[in-house]
């Protein structure tokens, strides 16, 4: 029984036995029954939300979502980058070995990789990978260059570059710093 209840069936009992009210107010038929009393003691318990509490979680939600969204948006660019950043120091690192083999670097993106074509994508095509000369030609250094593709398209980073000598570049709204800083 919950404390509320109790407590008004105490106060009834209290009113029931001391009979020092105005009996003049009370039914004729029933000198020990009262309107008021019923109406306090068997009043069921009100359930359910009022408006302004469903306002103010709606109002909440909609803060928290505005906030959330576009944090999230953010994070899934960056680990689209993180995977062009990773498949970029692959195609180096092989464009070494190739180089060590060949003295020479190769403008296929897949140098040492089996699969036919001149150009790589990332394992969730969310970038390719094109591998060019610079300026003293094919033979003595290359470019190669992430380009976004799909969902990758709204990134503040357009494209990611590295060269033979590690030196890294970007094209986009963002800064190279901020591209490759994560």
């Amino acid at each position: 029984m919950n404390k509320m209840y109790y407590n008004k069936v105490l106060m009834y009992e209290f009113y029931l036995d001391n009979d020092w009210s105005d009996q003049d107010k009370l039914s004729s038929s029933n000198r020990r029954h009262s309107p008021a009393l019923d109406s306090l003691m068997f009043t069921a318990p009100q359930t359910g939300f009022s408006l302004i509490e469903l306002l103010v979680v709606i109002a909440i939600i909609g803060v928290l979502s505005a906030i959330a969204l576009p944090a999230y948006q953010n994070s899934v660019m960056r680990s689209g980058r993180a995977e062009a950043k990773a498949e970029l120091l692959q195609v180096a690192s092989e464009e070494e070995r190739f180089f060590s083999s060949n003295n020479t670097y190769s403008a296929d993106a897949t140098p040492l990789n089996t699969a036919d074509g001149i150009v790589r994508t990332t394992e969730n095509a969310l970038f390719t990978i094109a591998v060019a000369a610079c300026g003293g030609g094919i033979a003595t250094c290359f470019i190669a260059t992430a380009t976004a593709q799909n969902q990758q398209l709204g990134d503040d980073c357009d494209t990611l570059t590295i060269t033979n000598t590690g030196v890294r570049g970007s094209t986009g709204i963002a800064s190279t710093q901020e591209c490759w800083q994560r």
